[in-house]
């Protein structure tokens, strides 16, 4: 089975547009283990 995350970039995985490095370290674990993440964002981009 496919794993999936889908998170909010601003105010839920970065701050003041810095990701802080344990959020890195658990977005690599995830991948590692077979997982996709996705990345939302309200910006206009």
């Amino acid at each position: 089975m496919k794993r999936l995350l889908v998170a909010d970039i601003d105010g839920t995985l970065a701050y003041d547009d810095h990701v802080p490095d344990d959020v890195s370290e658990t977005c690599r674990a995830l991948v590692a283990m077979g997982w996709d993440i996705v990345l939302a964002t309200g910006r206009i981009l």
